[in-house]
């Protein structure tokens, strides 16, 4: 007979992968520095670079937060990063990926 170890008996049903990731639809495309840049810079979001010391960069744009960002220009920026600097501009899923 197996012991009881005391801990709670868990569910061994497999975890599905995208199940609360916050993912509908497709993945954001990865992207070198300089593309997600021009994607800031255009309408509606408007950032433009106020300083920049090596790769480190600080972007502000009108009624938007100030965004405070670090990438080398030639670093492929895997697109669960490119989808946060997105909502971290404050555009939800769908209007990040009309942009990308």
């Amino acid at each position: 007979m197996p012991e009881e170890s005391g801990s709670p008996e868990y569910d061994a049903a497999p975890l599905d992968p995208q199940e609360g990731l916050g993912y509908v639809g497709e993945r954001f495309p990865s992207m070198r520095w300089p593309q997600l840049e021009r994607i800031l810079a255009r309408e509606p979001l408007g950032y433009k670079v106020t300083r920049q010391a090596g790769s480190h960069r600080t972007l502000v744009a009108p009624n938007r937060p100030v965004l405070h960002l670090s990438f080398h220009d030639n670093q492929e920026l895997p697109g669960g990063m490119v989808r946060k600097v997105l909502r971290d501009a404050g555009l939800s899923d769908d209007e990040a990926r009309r942009l990308v």
